[in-house]
């Protein structure tokens, strides 16, 4: 019971705190402040998935002009039932940008921390495929002091697979 207490408690300050630093970021429109907004809102993410924090991140992700990370957060929030105006704006917003993504599928072994062009993406294994800017992409997966790095092509509205193993594998999917 302390646990999910505990649990509870880091979410609902990390969510909290994270608004806060929306709500300063909305007054002066600083990009440092959508920046601490948006790793705040990832943070209570990976404590608790929620359609709030998900939209939440989107929205934050979009005001940095990382359209990838919004389409990414948007669809999660839409899966996990988001309704009424939010849904309508996650909806438009998805529809418009995601024709310009890619779609990037990583494999390889559980708890290797992922990396996009130096960005954190996610833990192994991936719930869904990462939504990517096409064009070149650098994926990095490190599992405690090993690391792997390749470089890859992906075209907009298609997918690669990106295996991680001992050596980083790839094969282009249609």
């Amino acid at each position: 019971l302390a646990t999910s207490t505990a649990w509870a408690d880091e979410w609902d300050a990390l969510f909290t705190r994270a608004i806060a630093a929306k709500e300063r970021a909305l007054d002066n429109n600083d990009p440092a402040t959508w920046q601490e907004a948006l790793d705040l809102f990832q943070q209570a993410d990976r404590v608790r998935a929620t359609k709030e924090v998900k939209y939440e991140l989107a929205g934050a992700a979009a005001r940095l002009k990382q359209d990838d990370v919004a389409v990414e957060a948007y669809e999660a929030a839409l899966s996990l039932g988001l309704d009424g105006a939010a849904k309508d704006k996650a909806r438009a917003f998805v529809d418009e940008k995601a024709p310009m993504l890619a779609r990037l599928t990583v494999t390889g072994p559980a708890g290797a921390a992922v990396s996009v062009n130096g960005r954190a993406r996610g833990k192994l294994p991936l719930s869904r495929p990462l939504v990517v800017f096409a064009g070149e992409r650098s994926v990095r997966a490190r599992l405690e002091d090993d690391s792997a790095e390749r470089t890859v092509n992906v075209a907009a509205g298609k997918s690669v697979h990106v295996e991680l193993s001992s050596e980083i594998s790839i094969s282009q999917c249609v």
